[in-house]
């Protein structure tokens, strides 16, 4: 239950990794060295799979069930935010160099993400952007919050979109 209770162990240990949970609940994605694999909760069977295309981490369900994003490293670029078609494993670049901890709009048709922009002294700060899931806008990426002198991640929205959850900090990490 989302309260704690009644815990029940879905997997073993390393079983069914990186799990989110589809929208309806009746599926996770899970995301290993194996693939990107849909598991149907009920009988803990893998219904679809497909080749990562690079994602390593962060993969999440767009709120319509039809998409995941995740980061990924492809096309020769490290740290990429990427779409992933769920029924057909088709990926496309969402934003280039130095993104990550991606997730949906409520409308599935765009992505928040953290970012550190190019240019930056040392190592840099990171920001939260939103895009076109799509990747093929003219102006595909805009700010959504940054702070001087702190690292923004993991940008969630409530689902009215009025809101973003984020972790703020002034190192990296």
């Amino acid at each position: 239950n989302s309260d704690g209770t009644k815990a029940v162990e879905f997997g073993k240990n390393g079983e069914f990794t990186w799990g989110a949970w589809s929208p309806d609940g009746r599926q996770i994605s899970c995301l290993s060295l194996r693939g990107v694999e849909v598991v149907d909760v009920k009988t803990k069977r893998v219904i679809r799979k497909f080749p990562r295309q690079g994602i390593f981490q962060q993969l999440f369900w767009a709120p319509n069930g039809k998409w995941f994003c995740g980061t990924a490293n492809v096309g020769g670029e490290k740290w990429t935010i990427v779409r992933m078609d769920a029924s057909s494993g088709k990926v496309n670049v969402v934003s280039k160099y130095q993104n990550c901890t991606p997730d949906w709009f409520p409308d599935s048709e765009r992505i928040i993400f953290s970012n550190r922009p190019a240019g930056q002294d040392g190592y840099g700060w990171t920001q939260l952007w939103m895009a076109d899931a799509t990747g093929k806008k003219r102006s595909p990426r805009s700010l959504v919050y940054g702070e001087d002198r702190r690292h923004i991640y993991g940008g969630a929205l409530s689902p009215d979109g009025k809101y973003v959850l984020f972790t703020r900090s002034p190192k990296d990490g």
